[in-house]
């Protein structure tokens, strides 16, 4: 999981390009729940919502925030 994180975050570190940073986020909390890091995923997944909010990835967030336990 630390090759996932480190790789995920390199490519967030790339200039800005919203439409693959709300994906790489997304993977990015994803691997973090795989991982069990749960505070992390949330934090990463808010983000997505917060930031991309109009976008289908922030919808997939938002769902994976409410299994989480998130309000």
């Amino acid at each position: 999981f630390q090759d996932s994180e480190r790789v995920l975050r390199s490519a967030l570190a790339l200039p800005a390009n919203g439409h693959f940073d709300a994906k790489l986020l997304y993977v990015l909390g994803k691997v973090y729940i795989a991982w069990g890091r749960r505070d992390q995923a949330r934090v990463v997944l808010q983000q997505v919502v917060d930031l991309h909010a109009q976008t289908q990835i922030a919808e997939k967030a938002r769902e994976t925030l409410v299994a989480l336990g998130h309000k």
